[in-house]
């Protein structure tokens, strides 16, 4: 691999892949004994090539401190990504530009007017939308009645895997959560398309966070390794499950709800899909797949499975059955948590983790269980206090409560005896 040069200003930001003079191995390095041994996950051991650096030092150049709010994967995502594509440079651009503006910048566009055909222009807030005030109270479990997720268990590399069972939904139920009316609509508000989008942006954002923290328990420090590719778990696997599906689903109506759904998530979190298996698929959808995935870009394509009944023979083969839920053929009884992960203290994965680095330190990440004590450090540190003695003993406290208060096992909750959670 030739020898690359070395920009000093983007080592020292989170926000692109760091190398070292000595560069950490790419193999997963579990943190304790407790969690599975996994191969290495693909995307580690892709190399960046010299187009790529040249990419990097030209995001740089035009974006500087504005992606400051980026986590550390999210470049590297969109500088691979989209390497294939003829316009590269304009379309890596592009494809920023979206997340910059669809959850990074909203005072932009705090007073752009709502329309039919862009009923969320206002934007959001990818920073606060994990806040407890960003859905109104009783929002987020109507949306997740009408489209019931979940994230539950890792594949063979560690990847996260979130079932999604908007297939079982009832279209008559996903209209009166998520569907303005026409008087709504014509006044310019557009409610409860917002309430959805936000609803799928929490959710997302909390699978992001799941990554993050599984990068961590590998020993993956989001640097460049040594075969030359990014040391972090960045992907995750689908379950879809669509055993009730409604011939409703088929119209244009909901079609086109879809391809809005897939293209805006796919640009926002591009190159993330490891595998998708389309589980339970009845006859009506086979035939309609083939008309779906014309919609769906052909390397997305080429990663999907879809399976009868008989799925957990396929799924089994890259998904552990100790790493699958009870209800959908596996052996593990953790509980079901709509909406968050399983394993993970659901206070740690809503918080925004742009300002720390891999591995994350899960006593100190900003997130709803650190808040108060993250917003007492702050005001303990201000610099007004004059006894030497007293800032060396709270230093010499916090080392020993650092060191007493446990690695990330202390936020998994696993209970083997636990009883899962009946399904909705």
């Amino acid at each position: 691999m030739a020898e690359q040069k070395v920009d000093d200003s983007m080592n020292k930001s989170l926000q692109y892949p760091s190398r070292n003079d000595k560069p950490a191995s790419s193999k997963p390095n579990p943190s304790n004994d407790k969690l599975p041994k996994i191969a290495t996950p693909n995307e580690v051991e892709l190399p960046f090539n010299e187009g790529d650096w040249e990419m990097f030092r030209k995001i740089k150049a035009k974006y500087g401190s504005r992606l400051d709010v980026f986590y550390g994967d999210d470049l590297t995502r969109f500088v691979q990504g989209y390497s294939h594509e003829k316009e590269r440079e304009i379309e890596t651009f592009k494809r920023i530009d979206e997340l910059l503006k669809r959850g990074f910048e909203p005072e932009k566009y705090k007073d752009a007017k709502e329309t039919k055909e862009d009923p969320c222009a206002k934007q959001f807030d990818f920073k606060q939308i994990l806040e407890k005030d960003a859905m109104k109270a009783g929002e987020e479990e109507d949306a997740l009645k009408a489209w019931p997720v979940f994230m539950y268990g890792y594949d063979d590399q560690g990847h996260p895997v979130m079932y999604d069972e908007i297939g079982n939904s009832n279209p008559t139920d996903l209209d009166a959560c998520f569907e303005d009316n026409e008087a709504n609509m014509k006044a310019g508000k557009f409610e409860k398309m917002r309430k959805l989008k936000t609803f799928r942006f929490r959710v997302l954002r909390r699978l992001h966070n799941t990554k993050r923290i599984q990068t961590g328990r590998y020993g993956y420090d989001g640097s460049v390794n040594d075969k030359g590719g990014l040391n972090a778990i960045t992907k995750h696997c689908i379950v879809m499950d669509i055993k009730n599906f409604h011939a409703k689903s088929l119209t244009a109506k909901y079609r086109n709800l879809v391809k809005d759904i897939i293209a805006d998530e796919s640009n926002l979190w591009p190159n993330t899909l490891e595998k998708m298996y389309i589980i339970n698929a009845p006859w009506p959808f086979r035939f309609a797949w083939k008309i779906i995935s014309n919609f769906i870009h052909p390397i997305t394509v080429a990663k999907i499975d879809i399976l009868g009944s008989d799925y957990i023979n396929t799924m089994k083969k890259k998904i552990s059955l100790d790493q699958i839920p009870k209800a959908y053929g596996g052996t593990c009884e953790l509980p079901i948590k709509y909406g968050y992960t399983a394993d993970i203290d659901n206070d740690i994965l809503d918080g925004d983790y742009c300002t720390m680095g891999d591995p994350l330190d899960l006593d100190n990440v900003p997130c709803l269980k650190n808040k108060d004590k993250l917003a007492n450090k702050s005001q303990e540190q201000k610099p007004n206090i004059d006894d030497d003695d007293a800032k060396d003993n709270k230093e010499n406290k916090d080392k020993t409560e650092k060191a007493s208060s446990g690695s990330d096992d202390s936020y998994v909750k696993v209970k083997s005896d636990a009883n899962e959670t009946d399904k909705k």
